[in-house]
């Protein structure tokens, strides 16, 4: 397919939101499901106990007085059990259906996972980072911070993602010079 029929035909799909809309809250709930299912087969427990793993790691790193057994990470008075909401997996699923649902060209597609899951990756350690420094400094308000703060902040971010390397046009740096010169 030449890249005008493939440009028209993405237009021509990006025209039908709803259409867009049902994929994307079915595909989300099919990739929701299967983590469900994987995680109580115990098929999950290599991926939750690396990312408690390198958590722990990470709060060595940084100072945080830290203990890991299995995938329970002992922090002075409270002990952080990592699962696979922790690990990042629900929203690393749905921002795959995001990516997966929305029209784009096999470019941004490819470039939207490529760069969007390790970035999503890395946003999920720091939410982990900043959780076991809020727990040392404002143990009070952890409860808030974990439960409502960080889970809109990297919905926020796997949206903020999708947008910049899937849905907006990319143009490479040498073409934007170019124009405004």
């Amino acid at each position: 397919m030449a890249v005008n029929e493939n440009a028209g035909r993405i237009a021509e799909l990006r025209a039908k939101p709803a259409a867009i809309a049902i994929q994307l809250v079915g595909l989300n709930f099919a990739l929701q499901a299967a983590v469900v299912t994987l995680s109580t087969s115990g098929a999950l427990t290599g991926f939750v106990h690396e990312t408690a793993r390198l958590t722990h790691m990470l709060y060595r790193l940084t100072g945080v007085p830290a203990t890991l057994i299995g995938n329970r990470i002992y922090l002075a008075n409270i002990v952080l059990t990592i699962n696979e909401d922790c690990a990042g997996l629900f929203v690393l699923v749905g921002y795959v259906a995001l990516v997966v649902s929305y029209p784009a060209s096999r470019w941004s597609f490819v470039r939207a996972l490529g760069l969007g899951i390790p970035a999503l990756v890395a946003a999920n350690f720091s939410r982990l980072l900043l959780v076991g420094q809020v727990l040392r400094r404002v143990p009070w308000a952890f409860d808030m911070v974990h439960d409502v703060l960080f889970r809109v902040a990297m919905v926020l971010t796997a949206l903020l993602l999708w947008y910049v390397l899937s849905v907006r046009e990319y143009t490479p740096w040498p073409v934007r010079r170019a124009a405004h010169r």
